[in-house]
């Protein structure tokens, strides 16, 4: 693969991961507003059966962004094996930031949120009680 293929495949990558985030996040609201207005009321099957298909859903998610993930960390490695006197300013930037500070924080942030937010349905979903206004 040429250097501009790879440079592609690692944008292309970051854009499906930051639609995934986007999605993720979504479906998180949903779901916090499903606990809000039905899913506090209902029975513990109900949102034991709620819960099992938003972690399934949550799941494959995570599954995806380990693919592009995968696909990145791949163009990357491929990227470096490349001759660097061979590379473009654009490849030697693209390969300078992924091994700064800043590209960890942003993985880091990207993967800290799912977490937190699973936890949250968790708590919203077994553990809160709406108070009536």
């Amino acid at each position: 693969m040429s250097e501009l293929d790879l440079i592609q495949l690692v944008q292309e990558g970051r854009a499906q991961l930051t639609m995934l985030v986007g999605q993720i996040i979504a479906i998180n609201f949903a779901m916090v507003i499903g606990i809000y207005f039905f899913l506090n009321r209902a029975g513990l099957v109900l949102k034991w059966a709620s819960f099992v298909v938003y972690t399934l859903g949550m799941l494959m998610y995570l599954g995806l962004s380990i693919v592009q993930s995968n696909v990145i960390v791949g163009a990357r490695t491929a990227l470096q094996a490349l001759p660097a006197e061979e590379l473009s300013p654009v490849g030697q930037a693209q390969l300078a930031f992924s091994d700064s500070p800043i590209a960890d924080i942003i993985n880091i942030i990207v993967n800290l949120p799912m977490l937190a937010l699973w936890l949250i349905v968790i708590y919203l979903l077994f553990f809160w009680k709406k108070t009536e206004d």
